[in-house]
């Protein structure tokens, strides 16, 4: 008797240490996803289809991958990563589609934007946007930043609209009917790129190669630099300078710019342009001309403006 009760003593002391083993192990799984939801964020269900011609991605802190196909007439877009404080938001109407993101509570936890003072812009909180090709020639961008992604696959040749706050912005290889950036901190990146492109920074540089079509860009202190374009151009500077080499000019252009310099090396010669160069204070270079004040100077079809304060200027 004293056996078969010590045996079931012993088996019920068993049963309460599994028991709190099994306990102890989903403690610790519950505490792991938690921490794993809120480092990487997870998936926030399946992609959503929409209708829509057209796209206004809205990104603040939350990353963005576009990828852009031929073959598709419908805008897919998934999330990943994303943690729970940040909420995102999608508003379709009249053939476009808005997309927004921002934290719940207003602001990041704990975090607090500090710029770098970098000459691109960059931030101790970045976010990008980034575009690629691939070997169908789909188009792809894409914003990094350590709070998820926002992936969608839209047709080409689109209307497409980029905004970022803090981070810098690079596109490569992009078909579409015109194209807005538009960053506060954040450098702007473009390449191989058919496009009406109108870009907008404050801090950040710019910096355009293999454009065909109109670039509008302006900037409030960072640089300007293009090579390799086709098209016409409208660049604005408080205190940044343009660099430009191999530039094809199909139509009137201007270069202005307060303090910084102007220095752009023109495709097919001087001749077929007509320059008014102007300059309160700094000095003016057009071919093998040196002057300062005014060069007013050609006979071509397409007039070429450049207006700067104290900032030098040289067309070759």
């Amino acid at each position: 008797m004293n056996d078969d009760r010590s045996d079931t003593a012993a088996r019920i002391t068993f049963g309460r240490i599994e028991i709190l083993r099994f306990a102890a192990i989903a403690v610790i799984f519950l505490i792991l996803s938690a921490v794993s939801a809120f480092a990487g964020g997870s998936s926030k269900g399946d992609p959503r289809t929409f209708g829509a011609y057209q796209i206004e991605l809205d990104a603040g802190p939350v990353a963005v991958t576009i990828q852009g196909h031929s073959a598709t007439q419908i805008v897919t877009i998934s999330e990943e990563g994303i943690p729970s404080d940040i909420d995102v938001q999608y508003t379709e109407s009249g053939g476009i589609l808005h997309v927004k993101a921002t934290y719940r509570n207003g602001t990041p936890p704990g975090d607090k934007l500090v710029d770098a003072g970098s000459t691109s812009g960059d931030s101790t909180r970045t976010d990008s946007v980034q575009a690629t090709s691939s070997s169908d020639k789909s188009t792809t961008a894409s914003t990094s930043i350590k709070a998820g992604t926002i992936v969608a696959t839209m047709p080409r040749y689109e209307f497409v609209h980029i905004k970022t706050t803090s981070g810098s912005v690079s596109i490569d290889n992009l078909s579409t009917d015109h194209l807005t950036i538009a960053t506060k901190t954040g450098g702007i990146h473009v390449t191989n790129t058919n496009a009406a492109l109108k870009a907008d920074s404050t801090l950040g540089d710019q910096d355009y190669e293999q454009i065909y079509g109109a670039i509008d860009a302006s900037s409030t202190s960072g640089n300007v630099s293009v090579a390799h374009t086709w098209g016409t151009m409208k660049l604005s500077s408080r205190s940044g300078s343009f660099v430009g080499d191999n530039v094809a000019l199909a139509g009137n252009s201007s270069f202005r710019t307060s303090s910084g310099s102007i220095k752009i090396n023109l495709l097919y010669g001087l001749g077929r342009y007509s320059f008014d160069l102007k300059s309160a204070s700094g000095s003016l270079r057009l071919g093998q001309i040196s002057r300062t004040g005014d060069i007013r100077w050609g006979s071509g079809n397409i007039t070429v403006t450049g207006v700067t304060d104290s900032g030098a200027q040289d067309f070759q």
